[in-house]
């Protein structure tokens, strides 16, 4: 069993990722030393998020109401991604937030507004741009049952698979197929 990280992302931001737009995720928290691979879970939250002919949707468009023999991907890990790289966002002395490498960048390469991200941060100091790299989609979704948590103790991995999604991410270990 390799060690990796679970990461609950919304639908919307997963389809971002997915077709190649987003390639930072902003967080609140950071990994300390760690560089490896980081699965991506889609949450239960609307709007559905599907997968038809090789390509992702988004269920509640127009366009694809009425597709019944679609595959939907909410509560299922979808892809993952290599980190070992991240940047700083802070925010100054009248509560905006800046970076060195330009915030409108940053804006573009995570798919959200200066609004988003403010609200999102909540009033903290730092915010964490993960760098989303050698990006992996599965041709078919893992389940929760394929990961087990991280604990002290690896010989005790199998007593402790995730049954339920983290809010943010956890350390987990990967079932080998």
């Amino acid at each position: 069993m390799s060690k990796a990280i679970f990461l609950s992302v919304r639908p919307e931001y997963v389809l971002n990722i997915l077709n190649g737009d987003k390639t930072l995720e902003l967080r609140k928290r950071v990994p300390k030393d760690f560089k490896g691979w980081v699965y991506l879970y889609v949450t239960k939250a609307e709007p559905i998020l599907c997968k038809f002919n090789n390509s992702y949707y988004d269920l509640l468009s127009d366009k694809f109401r009425i597709i019944n023999k679609v595959e939907k991907l909410n509560g299922r890990v979808v892809a993952r991604f290599w980190f070992d790289e991240y940047k700083i966002i802070e925010r100054d002395s009248a509560g905006n937030y800046y970076n060195n490498n330009d915030i409108t960048n940053i804006m573009k390469l995570s798919c959200l507004g200066y609004d988003q991200i403010h609200e999102y941060a909540n009033g903290k100091k730092h915010l964490y741009a993960w760098h989303i790299k050698k990006l992996e989609i599965f041709d078919e979704p893992m389940q929760l049952s394929d990961f087990a948590k991280h604990c002290k103790n690896k010989n005790q991995v199998n007593k402790y698979w995730v049954h339920k999604a983290p809010q943010s991410y956890q350390y987990v270990y990967v079932k080998e197929k």
